[in-house]
């Protein structure tokens, strides 16, 4: 499915979790960002939306996914307690439940200017700072941006996205299962067009 013009998503659905990857055609130092939105929300869907954020560095080979949720449409400021912003849901766990929170990250690649992430993730929510996926219809967010300069993870680190449609966007009332999305008589499953490069 594309994701504006530079991101796409792919996926497969098992009864207890959502497999995917996301695929953007984005500088070495941006992030990619793909998840649920606060169910039944209908306006300003990045208000506590819960989603994956990662990237590829090509020069050092790392790569790195974290679980996002974005209390508020800033930066993580981990000065407040509990903290404020687009931070890793880890941030807002004691130490025995980030022990249990899940590693989304299976596989990961960058060439030819191309990131690819292979995640997963839980269909139900394991915390209050996740959101559960109706796989017949939820809403999600999709973004990508640049990752600010300084000492510390990546995932402490997300700049806001850029302004324009092919920076961020909402999916409305998508049907993981059937691969639509309601009202629309277009069906995202099979092949999508690659990225141009």
């Amino acid at each position: 499915m594309p994701l504006g013009g530079q991101m796409q998503l792919w996926w497969d659905l098992n009864t207890t979790h959502l497999n995917y990857a996301l695929v953007g055609y984005v500088a070495d130092d941006e992030y990619i960002a793909f998840g649920p939105a606060l169910p039944g929300a209908i306006d300003r869907l990045m208000g506590y939306a819960n989603a994956i954020a990662g990237g590829v560095n090509s020069s050092s080979g790392l790569a790195w996914a974290t679980d996002m949720f974005m209390s508020a449409y800033i930066p993580c400021d981990t000065t407040f307690s509990p903290p404020v912003g687009v931070c890793p849901v880890s941030s807002f766990l004691s130490p025995e439940q980030q022990s249990t929170e899940f590693n989304p990250l299976i596989a990961a690649s960058r060439m030819n200017g191309i990131t690819t992430l292979v995640l997963s993730r839980p269909l139900a929510n394991t915390s209050q700072y996740t959101n559960p996926i109706n796989v017949t219809s939820s809403s999600f967010i999709w973004a990508h941006g640049p990752i600010s300069s300084g000492d510390g993870p990546p995932s402490y680190r997300l700049a806001q996205h850029g302004v324009g449609p092919n920076d961020y966007s909402p999916l409305t009332k998508l049907s993981l299962a059937s691969g639509t999305i309601e009202g629309s008589n277009a069906s995202f499953l099979g092949a999508c067009p690659p990225l141009l490069v």
